[in-house]
């Protein structure tokens, strides 16, 4: 609530979320005119006349003041508090913790009714559509324009993927299943290995990929099927795990690719030798902040010397 100062104004009061609080006038119940209200307060009792200037109505409330006996102090008072009420950075913590529940849940509204409509559009056009927005393909990984990809019931694709899809070159389900191929990226992720490396094994055919070229020429992206690859590539859910960091990181990955060509093409780092690479590292970076900052202290005295 705010009060003006001067007096000059009416006070007025807002909810939490900036709504302002705006009192309904009170009508006379035969004419349905503005009323005017009277009060009248004493230590024993208050009258309340209410009168309507166009009809005559009246009508008069009273209310008789009930004093209540004192309690005393409440000994418990801070203790329950402490225990009941919220401090202030905890109130603001639940509110803005509320606040963003409201929000996700206002999101997730939005895009049930998006998908809602979208699989209502699907269900008129079976063979698939352009989308309004940015999208992400399912098979590349590279975000998408509005008009510049396709959705259908394998999921959302940009063109040059639909186009691979359309002319054979890689079938449609790599869009809607993933755990059964893997992309570059993966291989790094799941595996560490380089690029060198899987164009290395590629040109000795030790791994095979199926190639999504650009609109018929290049390469745009390359999938290794665990289809093409059995007995040497495991399934993508063998990999999972449910701790954060890799997978290896948690499981003997002897164990786990027991029976797997991979392995033999492998080498597992001993945690000595993965401590020494991530120091030589950390090495490597401060010399290079170093060499940053004398440079920067080189041209710094330069341009004071000019001045």
């Amino acid at each position: 609530m705010y009060d003006c100062t001067n007096n000059c104004m009416p006070r007025r009061a807002f909810f939490s979320n900036g709504e302002e609080w705006r009192p309904k006038p009170e009508l006379c119940p035969n004419c349905r005119s503005p009323v005017e209200k009277k009060i009248e307060d004493d230590d024993k009792r208050s009258v309340t006349t209410t009168t309507c200037v166009k009809c005559g109505y009246a009508n008069t409330e009273e209310y008789e003041w009930t004093h209540k006996k004192d309690e005393g102090i409440d000994q418990n008072f801070a203790a329950d508090r402490d225990r009941f009420c919220l401090t202030e950075e905890e109130g603001q913590k639940y509110y803005e913790m509320k606040s963003g529940m409201e929000r996700m849940g206002k999101l997730m509204e939005e895009i049930k009714e998006k998908d809602k409509a979208r699989d209502e559009k699907l269900k008129a056009n079976p063979k698939g559509f352009h989308l309004d927005g940015s999208y992400t393909c399912a098979i590349c990984g590279q975000h998408t324009q509005s008009g510049d990809n396709w959705y259908d019931k394998y999921g959302v694709k940009c063109l040059v993927c639909q186009k691979a899809i359309d002319e054979g070159e890689i079938p449609a389900i790599l869009a809607k299943d993933k755990n059964i191929w893997y992309s570059r990226y993966d291989l790094d992720s799941n595996f560490n290995l380089k690029g060198p490396t899987v164009g290395k094994w590629m040109r000795m055919g030790i791994l095979k990929a199926r190639t999504v070229s650009h609109y018929g020429k290049g390469v745009h992206t390359e999938l290794f099927l665990v289809e093409d690859n059995k007995g040497f590539l495991p399934p993508k859910k063998l990999l999972e795990t449910k701790g954060g960091g890799k997978w290896y990181q948690h499981r003997d990955p002897f164990k786990v690719l027991k029976g797997y060509k991979i392995m033999d093409y492998m080498r597992v780092v001993p945690p000595e030798e993965m401590k020494a690479r991530e120091e030589e590292k950390k090495k490597k970076w401060e010399e290079r902040r170093t060499r940053q900052e004398h440079i920067k202290r080189l041209r710094d005295s330069k341009k004071r010397k000019r001045k």
